[in-house]
């Protein structure tokens, strides 16, 4: 009888099944109550034809697996759902294998057994809707058979028809020869206009196409080169190298290149004096030769190896083949063209690479094209080395370089002075400028080409000429005015000796000619120190360990460092290779110099330090920096140190502000230290003077002894 459904429904999305029945084969009246309050009315009828069977095992002497089967043997289009205790043991088993799609354990749940009629339901519905349709699926083959003899019939039917589109189709084929001819020359048009960056690995990919393509055992690519006397391999997928050799062999000795025809030759042909095109010869032949030459210049082969068995088997290929040959001549020709340009450009880009002015090139607004090395150099200190365009300034006024370049004439040219923003360590660079422009192929588009000319070397050198001079004026007019000065005093000494001897002077006035002479000889010392200091630093040089020159100068001050009752301390060196290559008794005298101003800055009670060290405290200028690693001698006090106005001079002959002394101490030292390649500098910081000199850790073998001329 029909099942009601209320009790549970099918999964969302799924047809609920059509109404069936379901047959109750038990004993116990309280399954049927069961299956009433579910919402299911069961039918008590063997003889009906139910969808379901449910089927109570319990409280029968007949085993599950019989009872099952005959049930199945009963109703075989209906599912059996058994009925049974909890704990049934091997009647489940022999149920399931009796043929009972489910077993419903006792004590049994409303809703349990709600979903499993359900889902009895649903599969024999589904079942039965598997069943229609595969009869519908049958039935339509036994049509679709039924069509197909018919179309057999109709095909035998059509054989007259075929004969005559045979003629038809030939005719069509003649027409589609001319087509692929138009295609070979429209591809070769659109090769003409685009290029392959990577043309190594699009050959590679052609060859390998065009192999699987014709079902050929291999491809290659042959290139001639010294007018054709030369052929090399440039590319092959799969090709065995005998045939190689063998190509290569025959086609620089046949007189295929006498025959300026781009015919497609079987290999074993150009051992003849004519050899025959493949549409001329009869036999059969394994290899390819497809000619790619432009006009007269023969620039390559193909190779194909692919058994023909002749003219006509080949005839289903030859139109590809022409297309293929078409299509590679023009890559080749095109792509010697970009190799040829490429050489150019990378010799081109050499040689800018030796010019020792940098070039640069840019864009229309100021993008960056092209930078030689000593361009790429003088950027390098640029955070952004592409702006350029921006930092590089010109002019007094410091017009960015883009404002510049477009400020002058078209097509023309123009000079100026400007500077580059560099390393923070390095300050302004200064430059000297050339720049032109000209119009690129598109329309509005320009280029800048502008020369940078480093002009830190040549102000150097100029400064350098400048204190060369300085400096010979300088011994000219010392030695004039020792002269100058020695004569009368020399006039004073002996005029006063000579009054001592004819006075016997005694007393007073023995006291006041030992005045007279003192002090003749302070202004002599005066004009020998003048002298000393106009003179060219002559070096002695050798090596020697910075840290035992410093210790011994240390040692030298003590006594008055005591009278001045200021302490006097030698650092322990920072690390190791402080040896260097120095005149050793002036770099002591340095540093007498720089230890006595110290004691003399420093009050009472107070310390000086001497420092030895491998780098400097601080960063250097420019002018600071020395060739190579550098040596720090470093003397550190705590006195009051030099006022802002005076540090410009405190190197400058004669310049002192202590009450005692001459002015020439520092700037003695100053010109040895710059003799020896260093740097002498004042620095002031955290209360404390700093006076130290960088000099150069090493210096190229040389002779032992050298004159350096002073900078200064």
């Amino acid at each position: 009888m029909p099942v009601r459904h209320g009790a549970s429904r099918p999964p969302s999305g799924e047809p609920a099944p059509s109404p069936q029945t379901v047959l109750l084969i038990s004993g116990d009246p309280a399954l049927a109550a069961l299956l009433s309050t579910c919402g299911v009315t069961v039918e008590r009828d063997v003889h009906t034809a139910p969808a379901v069977v449910l089927l109570d095992l319990d409280g029968s002497a007949e085993p599950a697996g019989a009872r099952v089967a005959h049930t199945r043997a009963a109703h075989p289009d209906a599912l059996v759902l058994a009925v049974g205790e909890g704990n049934p043991g091997r009647a489940v088993a022999e149920a399931l294998r009796a043929g009972a799609s489910d077993w419903i354990f006792r004590p049994l749940d409303r809703c349990e057994l709600a979903r499993a009629l359900d889902a009895a339901l649903l599969r024999q519905n589904l079942g039965r809707q598997g069943r229609n349709v595969l009869e519908f699926l049958q039935e339509q083959g036994r049509r679709v058979e039924e069509e197909r003899r018919r179309l057999t019939r109709r095909i035998a039917a059509m054989g007259e028809e075929l004969e005559a589109a045979h003629a038809e189709l030939a005719g069509a084929h003649r027409a589609l020869r001319a087509r692929v001819a138009q295609l070979a020359m429209l591809y070769r048009i659109g090769r003409d206009l685009s290029h392959d960056h990577n043309w190594d690995a699009a050959l590679a990919r052609l060859l390998a196409s065009l192999r699987e393509f014709l079902v050929a055992r291999g491809a290659g690519l042959l290139l001639a080169s010294s007018g054709g006397r030369r052929l090399a391999l440039r590319s092959a997928d799969a090709l065995d190298g005998t045939v190689v050799e063998r190509a290569t062999r025959l086609l620089l000795r046949s007189g295929l290149q006498r025959h300026r025809e781009p015919y497609l030759y079987p290999l074993e042909q150009l051992e003849r004096e004519t050899p025959l095109p493949c549409v001329d010869h009869a036999g059969p032949w394994d290899v390819t030769v497809l000619p790619l030459q432009r006009g007269e210049e023969v620039l390559g082969f193909l190779l194909l190896d692919k058994p023909y068995a002749g003219s006509a088997a080949i005839a289903e290929d030859l139109h590809f083949l022409i297309t293929i040959q078409t299509i590679l001549t023009e890559e080749v020709a095109g792509a010697q063209a970009f190799f040829e340009l490429q050489r150019l450009q990378g010799f081109q880009e050499r040689t800018l690479d030796q010019v020792e002015s940098g070039i640069i090139t840019l864009t229309g607004d100021g993008g960056m094209v092209y930078a030689n090395r000593k361009a790429r150099d003088l950027l390098a200190g640029l955070p952004e080395p592409e702006g350029v365009a921006h930092a590089l300034r010109v002019g007094t006024d410091g017009v960015p370089l883009l404002t510049w370049l477009l400020a002058q004439a078209d097509e023309g040219s123009a000079q100026g002075e400007g500077w580059l923003a560099g390393a923070a360590a390095q300050g302004p660079i200064p430059l000297a400028l050339r720049a032109s422009r000209w119009r690129g192929e598109a329309p509005g588009q320009t280029y800048h080409v502008v020369i940078l000319e480093d002009q830190r070397a040549t102000r150097r050198l100029e400064a350098e000429r400048r204190r060369a001079a300085r400096q010979q004026e300088l011994l000219v007019m010392a030695a004039e005015w020792a002269h100058d000065v020695r004569t009368p005093l020399t006039g004073i000494l002996h005029s006063a000796e000579l009054l001592a001897e004819a006075s016997g002077a005694t007393g007073g006035r023995d006291r006041h000619l030992q005045v007279i002479r003192g002090e003749v000889d302070r202004l002599n010392g005066l004009v020998s120190n003048f002298l000393d200091f106009a003179r060219p630093v002559r070096l002695e040089r050798r090596p020697a360990d910075l840290a035992d020159v410093a210790a011994g100068a240390v040692e030298l001050m003590q006594a008055k460092a005591s009278q001045r009752a200021v302490t006097l301390a030698l650092a322990p060196p920072a690390g190791g290779g402080l040896m260097a290559e120095v005149d050793v008794d002036q770099i002591k005298q340095v540093l007498l110099n720089l230890i006595d101003n110290a004691l003399d800055a420093s009050p009472p009670g107070r310390a000086v330090v001497v420092e030895v060290r491998r780098d400097p405290p601080s960063p250097t200028p420019l002018e600071a920096v020395v060739s190579g690693p550098g040596i720090a001698l470093v003397v550190v006090d705590e006195g009051s140190g030099v006022s802002a106005e005076h540090i410009e001079r405190l190197f400058v002959p004669f310049f002192t502000t202590k009450t005692k002394g001459n002015g020439l101490g520092l700037a003695i030292s100053e010109k040895i230290v710059r003799g020896h390649g260093g740097h002498l500098r004042y620095e002031r910081r955290e209360g404390r003077t700093y006076l130290w000199a960088l000099l150069p850790a090493a210096v190229p073998a040389g002779a032992a002894t050298e004159t350096l001329q002073a900078r200064g």
